[in-house]
């Protein structure tokens, strides 16, 4: 497939404006001269000697023979290129490579065949036709673009609010490990431009458009954000938000407003994954890249379950394999052996000890990487080190304080570290601006309003897991609420429920909880409940053994 020369120069542009290419001159003279000798059609002139005396600098004596700098140097391009398209190069249309044995590029339109200009003369070094490239796959699958907000209000003076929304998006959502997010100086070429989704889309190289409008009048702001999935053009999510900028201000009212937008869009659990998961749920494991590894974690969280647990497992632990430097699947590693533990799902030695080799190599890696604090945080508190657990929870809530579930894992962890009233107004807070998180998260709620002994309240937060078949830790907590308010065919519902799906957990249910419970008072209390909730299922059974009887 012909790739146009324009696209080929744009794409190299790209690559040597990144800040590994602006750091070594040498890398970018390289890559600039073989790419530009193949477009003129010279690729004969690619050679050892021809990019020693032309690119290096070095002397017409230069023997290819005897010194190595030329072959040493396109393996560091090599390395260079292949870390720019496994990050800022990820959602890239066009991919450079330099094929080992050879230093002529080929070019690939992203999902196309490789494509290469002829030379003029023959290359012995040129690569067969079979030859196919390892990693286009890297892209990242969830790539959005904010487009300049349109303001529409009277005072055009106010038309800064617009671009100050677009700005504050931009950098929000680029903070989600998980998203290619395309930088507002390419963004702004579409400010003021009639373009359709399909056009704007396919220039930046992204799969997601996030648009929208401000409207400011007196005290009244209004903000309209569409999400468009630009693959179909279908709108994803919506919505209008205003605020009375009165009492609050209005860089308070946008800050709240980009804040909404950015945990709806953005979010581990966001919209952009639910349009995602499908495509990729059931891809073979060969063919999914380290993205789609760490966006199936994700939806894993949201189920949890055995057999989905062997599936990540194995998904992620292939994904550090082919890439061993990638952060984000090293720390979601960490948790899924974690779940080994506390989960009790087996098929691995010492998980805790792995969970943390896991957890400790991806901050090595990347100590900015919010998900593998927050899981570390998580290994810490199964090994009971409940003050370092906390300390690492601080750490990576401000590295992304608009990961609804990020931010509200911490809070899990915070609160069931024994600081139960913290980690439930991490946890409330963020709900405000996402009411659906997974529903294991209202544990710490559970436990604060049991210690409040305000189990009606404790009881409605149970009812909120909404994990039935998934984690016995749904009818546990619903059984010990209603056993302790005696409401006996509540508690015996549950606590039969308990006993039918969860037979191994009912059979030494004390375990279980301790588990997750490391202090006593808690321990005490759910099994109190859980008691009263046993002997309720009796009282209910026996009349109904009876009426039976009677009836035969």
């Amino acid at each position: 497939m012909d790739i146009s020369p324009d696209r080929i120069q744009d794409q190299l542009s790209r690559i040597l404006d990144s800040p590994k290419f602006r750091a070594s001159k040498r890398l970018s003279r390289f890559l600039s001269f073989v790419v530009d000798q193949s477009q003129k059609g010279d690729s004969d002139r690619i050679k050892q000697y021809t990019i020693a005396v032309e690119v290096l600098g070095y002397g017409d004596d230069f023997d290819p023979q005897s010194d190595p700098i030329v072959r040493i140097q396109a393996r560091r391009l090599r390395r260079a290129l292949d870390n720019y398209y496994d990050t800022l190069g990820a959602s890239d249309p066009i991919r450079i490579d330099i094929p080992k044995g050879a230093y002529v590029p080929i070019f690939v339109k992203i999902g196309s065949t490789p494509f290469r200009i002829k030379p003029q003369a023959p290359e012995k070094h040129l690569l067969s036709p079979q030859y196919t490239v390892t990693k286009p796959s890297l892209m990242k699958p969830a790539s959005i673009a904010v487009l300049p907000f349109v303001f529409q209000g009277d005072n055009q003076q106010e038309a800064y609010l617009a671009d100050a929304l677009t700005e504050a998006l931009t950098v929000g959502l680029a903070k989600f490990e998980g998203l290619g997010v395309i930088a507002s100086q390419s963004t702004m070429q579409f400010k003021g431009v009639e373009s359709s989704v399909d056009e704007m889309a396919k220039a930046l190289g992204v799969c997601f458009l996030l648009t929208g409008s401000v409207r400011k009048m007196d005290d009244a702001l209004r903000v309209l954000a569409q999400l468009t999935d630009a693959r179909d053009e279908s709108l994803l999510w919506g919505e209008s938000m205003d605020r009375d900028i009165s009492s609050t201000g209005i860089f308070a009212a946008l800050d709240n407003i980009s804040r909404r937008i950015i945990v709806n869009a953005g979010d581990e659990h966001g919209v952009i994954l639910h349009q995602l998961i499908p495509e990729i749920l059931d891809k073979p494991l060969r063919d999914l890249n380290i993205h789609e590894a760490s966006l199936l974690y994700h939806h894993y969280n949201t189920t949890v379950g055995i057999e989905k647990h062997k599936r990540i497992r194995r998904v992620l632990e292939h994904a550090v394999d082919i890439n061993p430097e990638y952060a984000l699947g090293w720390g979601q590693l960490a948790a899924v052996y974690g779940d080994v533990y506390s989960l009790d799902y087996g098929g691995l030695d010492n998980p805790l000890e792995r969970a943390l080799f896991c957890a400790k190599k991806a901050i090595a890696l990347n100590s900015r990487s919010q998900e593998s604090h927050a899981n570390l945080a998580l290994i810490r508190f199964l090994l009971k080190q409940h003050r370092a657990a906390i300390e690492e929870a601080e750490k990576a809530i401000p590295l992304n304080p608009n990961s609804a579930y990020v931010v509200s894992f911490c809070g899990w962890i915070i609160g069931l570290s024994c600081d139960l009233e913290q980690g439930r107004r991490i946890i409330d807070e963020m709900d405000n601006y996402k009411p659906n998180s997974p529903g294991w998260l209202r544990l710490v709620a559970f436990l604060y309003h049991l210690d409040k002994r305000d189990y009606d309240q404790a009881l409605h937060e149970a009812r909120r897991f909404r994990m039935p078949d998934e984690l016995a830790w749904d009818p546990i907590c619903r059984a010990v609420a209603a056993g302790l308010l005696g409401k006996t065919k509540v508690a015996a519902a549950s606590y039969n429920e308990l006993v039918n799906k969860f037979p191994i957990v009912a059979q030494n249910v004390e375990d279980t909880i301790r588990l997750y419970l490391h202090f006593e008072h808690w321990v005490e209390a759910l099994l109190k409940g859980l008691e009263k909730a046993r002997l309720a299922s009796f009282e209910v059974l026996e009349p109904e053994i009876k009426h039976n009887l009677g009836s035969e």
